[in-house]
This record gives structure tokens, sequence and C-alpha cells, in this order.
């Protein structure tokens, strides 16, 4: 395989599956220009026309949707069905391609189900907040699964779907500003865009029509655009200089850069633009949409707080002026509209949807890994699930694990990943980290071999960075030494505990380190003392420098007595039992107490325990605890973390620090 992918494209019936379908192929396109592309539409529909004018092979194949209304009109869908199956194994099979790409419409169907018959990678896209029937049935046989609203993951196997946003998004981003002051506007008046599709909407024409005098006199500008359908409805409409009627508009995109509210639709295409400039919106869901797709995509961006819903039905003057006025005016609720529309949008689509292809086809990583392995610098595990390696039991997959055998397997480790620009992460036992659940395209290390124990005399332990910190205060209990109790319920290995000055029971690692022995970015080995690692409340040198790796520790202890050390051991782990969920997956306390108070009493006080987000869930028994309650996601994990945080933030005005580590989180 060179450098050149082979690609077929299988999306058709509207412009939601068919610009997103053309963005991936210019992605490719540009990444590698020698690229061949194989367009598989219908023979009536859009696509047909679209396609070929963009000088992409295309081949049209007979099919059409079920139709829930006249049953019997299926069995002639089932024929059609076959005879697509047929030819597209025929075409399929002729082009040879290195994936197949289905990114919606019922022709996707017998396209991607003949590509799968015959082998080869597929993968597929979805569009809308809740899948289509196409998307459901072809999920089974998918290799991988895109979808552009995060709401969607759970429709699907979690471990091959990837939360990739519209690769539309991409384009939009690149789009050029339009100024709103060629089309006659004010620079310093806030413009309000009202658009209903490119065509127009029949039902809503009389109602925009009746909003019109309401903006006449409003300090804010308006800009109706009618579609080419409707146009002459507005004509007799008198309108004061503020506010201007359009028929179409051929760069609207560009000008809703320059746009400081969108009164609009809410179809997958619109919500990919409106995220991806960050553009607060009122949203008008289409009610004659199948599955009502579009009301279930603007929900999902209200509920973030990304958008306000006003239905078709309630669309009137008094409602959508009201709403238009209330966030024009309301600075702190525009601003965190706008800010949530942001965070919802994902700006390079196209560009991840490429590198999961590749990854998928194997052109990425076959070379590391190949070199990794036969260097023999520890055992390597391909494609994990890092839900495995984190207490957690979230996180998608990663490219490999790698556990070096020694320093200098590690050391030579480091430097194929480099050489090769191949992200990496050192990790424990994953008890303070938070995955996404997003392929992590990089390479774990676990320093699992680093595990030697030498009792030194003089009260001193030397411990490898990958023993179990729990071990270790038993091991010092069992000897009669003292100083490590507080550390007997930490779930981590010792090098994590030193990264997080972990502590427990107004002790921590900060009080027991000597000296730590430390891999520099420059591959040298030097020991750090205890005054250089700048112990802090949660924190140490080497969390404001993990480029520095932790490979051993020797930690001072106090001779005591064996049976009372054990004894206040029991006697926490019994508290513990009692007061913290330890029978689900969790990563400890979330939230570093502040200075003057305590963090679980906040949350409490708020009627938070309990509290869920998908999965997630605030726990019942420790309110700084949040656990997997219920096969929750990382998204659910993080999206409740956010929603304690601002709730403690609005409350008390208490900005709480997240003791675990976010990775592979944009």
């Amino acid at each position: 395989m060179g450098d050149m992918m082979r690609a077929v494209v299988v999306a058709g019936g509207t412009g939601g599956h068919i610009y997103p379908a053309i963005a991936i192929i210019n992605k490719i396109k540009m990444m590698e220009p020698d690229s061949s592309f194989l367009y598989i539409g219908t023979t009536d529909r859009m696509e047909k026309n679209i396609i070929p004018k963009l000088g992409i092979e295309y081949v049209g194949i007979e099919m059409s949707g079920l139709n829930r209304k006249k049953i019997f009109d299926n069995f002639r869908v089932l024929g059609l069905y076959k005879k697509a199956i047929n030819k597209a194994s025929e075409v399929i099979k002729k082009f040879n391609p290195d994936v197949v790409i289905g990114v919606g419409g019922y022709i996707t169907a017998p396209v991607l189900y003949a590509a799968h018959k015959l082998k080869y990678k597929i993968v597929i896209h979805e569009q809308n907040s809740i899948p289509g029937l196409s998307n459901k049935f072809l999920a089974r046989y998918a290799d991988r699964i895109f979808v552009s609203l995060p709401g969607s993951v759970k429709y699907f196997n979690k471990d091959k779907t990837i939360y990739t946003g519209n690769p539309r998004s991409e384009e939009i981003i690149d789009t050029k500003i339009v100024s709103r002051e060629k089309y006659g506007f004010v620079k310093n008046k806030k413009l309000v865009i009202i658009v209903m599709g490119s065509l127009g909407s029949v039902t809503m024409t009389k109602k925009i029509q009746e909003l019109i005098p309401c903006f006449n006199d409003k300090k804010y500008q308006v800009l109706i655009i009618t579609g080419k359908n409707y146009y002459d409805n507005y004509k007799d409409i008198k309108v004061n200089s503020n506010v201007k009627v359009l028929p179409f508009m051929d760069n609207l995109i560009g000008l809703m850069k320059d746009t400081d509210l969108i009164v609009s639709r809410a179809g997958a295409s619109t919500i990919a633009e409106i995220t991806a400039i960050g553009l607060p919106a009122i949203l008008v869901p289409s009610p004659y949409v199948a599955h009502n797709h579009q009301y279930m995509n603007a929900k999902e961006l209200e509920d973030n707080s990304a958008c306000c819903i006003v239905s078709e039905e309630d669309f009137s003057k008094e409602v959508l002026v009201g709403k238009i006025d209330e966030l024009l005016e309301n600075d702190e609720l525009y601003k965190k509209m706008h800010e949530a529309s942001r965070k919802f949008g994902i700006t390079d689509s196209a560009t991840r949807i490429y590198k999961e292809i590749r990854k998928l086809v194997g052109w990425d990583t076959m070379d590391i890994l190949e070199k990794i392995t036969k260097s023999e610098l520890g055992k390597v595990e391909v494609n994990p699930l890092l839900s495995k390696y984190t207490t957690y039991k979230v996180g998608g997959k990663a490219l490999a694990i790698v556990y070096p055998k020694n320093t200098s397997c590690l050391i030579n480790l480091i430097k194929l990943l480099k050489e090769d620009n191949v992200k990496y992460k050192i990790i424990g036992n994953g008890s303070n980290l938070l995955f996404s659940d997003s392929l992590f395209d990089g390479v774990i290390i676990k320093l699992s071999s680093f595990d030697e124990v030498q009792f030194l005399g003089n009260n001193k332990v030397k411990v490898g960075a990958g023993f179990s910190l729990i071990k270790l205060s038993l091991l010092a209990a069992k000897k009669g030494l003292a100083g490590l109790e507080f550390a007997s319920g930490i779930p981590g290995t010792v090098g994590g505990a030193i990264f997080m000055n972990a502590g427990a029971y107004k002790s921590d690692m900060g009080y027991i380190v000597q000296e730590v022995k430390v891999l520099t970015p420059d591959y040298k080995i030097i020991t750090l003392e205890n005054k250089e690692l700048n112990f802090h409340y949660r924190s140490s040198f080497l969390q404001k420098h993990p480029e520095y790796i932790c490979l051993e520790a020797i930690i001072k202890l106090q001779q005591g007595n064996r049976e009372l050390i054990e004894d206040v051991i029991r006697e926490r782990r019994e508290r513990r039992i009692s007061s913290q969920p330890l029978e689900y997956p969790s990563a400890g306390s979330v939230f570093r107490n502040p200075e003057d108070g305590f963090a679980g009493k906040m949350i409490e006080d708020l009627g938070l325990k309990g509290y869920r987000i998908g999965g997630a869930m605030v726990s019942e028994k420790h309110a700084n605890f949040i656990i997997n309650y219920d096969k929750a996601t990382g998204s659910d994990i993080k999206n409740l973390i956010d929603y304690v945080h601002d709730q403690v933030l609005e409350k008390y005005n208490v900005d709480l620090k997240v003791e675990q580590e976010f990775v592979n989180w944009e």
C-alpha cells in the first residue's frame, strides 16, 4: 500500500448526507492528492447531479426507502435492495478500495452490506442525534462509527464509536468572513439572521411576515432570508433601514461569522455550522422530518445551553421577538450560550475522520508497532481498551500499551516514539485518570516492571515507581514501620502517588519521600531531593514537569508497633467501606478541598448526592465521589464533573480544582 488511498464513498438523498461526504473526500484529497474515489449514490436524487460536476467518478444504483404508510410498496423495495447489493458488489470488487465510507441515506444499506460481505473495511458517519434506520442497521458491520453529536454515541457500540463532529465544520472554519457592511448593515449594531432553509418554508412564511413590523423599531438589525420559493410573498411589506429581506445568499456561512444571533431550522448541517462558529441560536426544528431528527438535534444543544428551541407551533411574534430581545440584552446569558456553542463544535472533524481511517487501514500504526515489537523492549498489547486500565473503567482504545522491561528499554522506547512523532502517556494504576471515549492515537507506557522493593535499614525503603502503594503500606506495617498508614486505601502506584502528592488523614507523600530517581527529557537519570520535588497539597514538581519520569523513590518511615499500625489500617479500611462507594468504579475524591472548607460538604449541601448524567452519578455515600454507576462513558463522567463544578461555582463562588487528570480530551 502506497501513500494513495482508494475509497468508495456512498451517501445520498439530501444535502445533509452529501456535503459531509464531499468534505471527507476533500480532506483526503488535500492530504493525499493522488487518492482515488468512487462515489455510489442513487439514480434519481440530487447527488447524481452534484457529484459528477466535482470530477468524482459516480455510479448510480436504483434504490428507494421503506414506506411506512404503504406497507405493500415495501415488497418492491426489497426487490430493489437485492438488486442493489448485487450491483454494488460488482462495482466495489472492480474498484477494490482500501475503505468504504457510508455517510447516510437509504442507498448506504445495500452498498455497505455488499462491502461487508466482500470483507472490506467499513466506516459510517451519523449526522443526527438519533441515528437513522440505515446506520442503525449498518452499525453491526462497521469497523468504525463516527458521530456528529455526543448524544449519538450511546446508540452504538462504544468500543468502535468516535465523536468526531460533522466533517462540514472544518470547511466552515476555513470559509472567509463576509462583513455585514457588504449588505448595508451597520458595524456597531447587533445583527440577527432569520432563515428557514435555501428554499424556504410554506408554513413559516406567514409567521415570519407577521414578525417584520416588530423589528422596525429595534436597536438591532435583522436579515430575513426567505428562500427562493417565497420571496415574492415579502415584496409588499414595508421595512425600516435596520431590516432587510433577501431571497437567498451565496455565502451565508461567511456572513454568519459576522452575525450575533441566528434563527434557523435544526438540520445536521445547520448544527455543524453554528457550533463550528460558536454562534448563539434560536432553533425552530422542522416537524416534518423523519424520526423528529431536527428536534432531537436541537434538544441536545439546548440541554448543553448551546441554543434555545422554539417549536413551529409556538412560533409567534411575541415568543420569538421576546427570545431575541432576551438573548441580545442579557450579556451574561449571551456569553454563556456563545461559549457553550463553541465548546460543542468540533472544528477539525474531517481531519479526525481522515486520521481514523488511516489507522483503520493500518497505515499509521504498523511501522511503529513493528519497530517496538522487534526491539524487544517489553510486552506489547495492540489496540487495548483503556477502560481496563483505569479505576473509572472508562476510556477508548489506544494504539498500544507497552510494558518496558527496565530503564534502558524505557529510554529506547521513548526515543523510538519521538523519532516517529508518536505521542505517549505514562500511567500507573490509572486511579487518577479520566480518558475520553475516543481513540488515543498514541502509545500507553505502563511501568509495571518497575516494582522492586528493598528495605534498606534505618527505616528506609527503596521502591520502584510501578509498585502498588497499598501493597507497600501493608508490607511496611508487617515490618513495624509507621508513616504509610494514610496510604493504605490509595489505589495508585508509588510513581503516581509522588506525581500527585497523594494524601489522606492529614498526611501525604511529601512527608515521607526522601528522594526520587527520575529520567530527564534528555535521557539522563538524576536524583531529586525532597525539597527539589516541591511538594504541596496535591501538587509536586513532577506534576508541573511531566516530562520528568519517576523511576524509583527512597521513602523514610519510623519504627512503630506492628499491631498498632495494622489496627489503624484495619480501622480506616472499615471506615472507608462504610463512608465511600468502594463497590463502584471511581477515582476517589474528584475535587480538592478548598482552603476554607470541604468540597464534599458543598456538593452535599447543594442536594447533588445521587445526581446522574448518563451512567455517571454523584455518590450517595460520599458527595465528592463520582462513580461509574451504570456503564458510564468517559463523557458522562466528565460532563457530571463539569456540572458539579459549575453548580458549586454558581452557589458558593468557589472554583473547585479537579484532582483527576483528563487525558485525550479536546
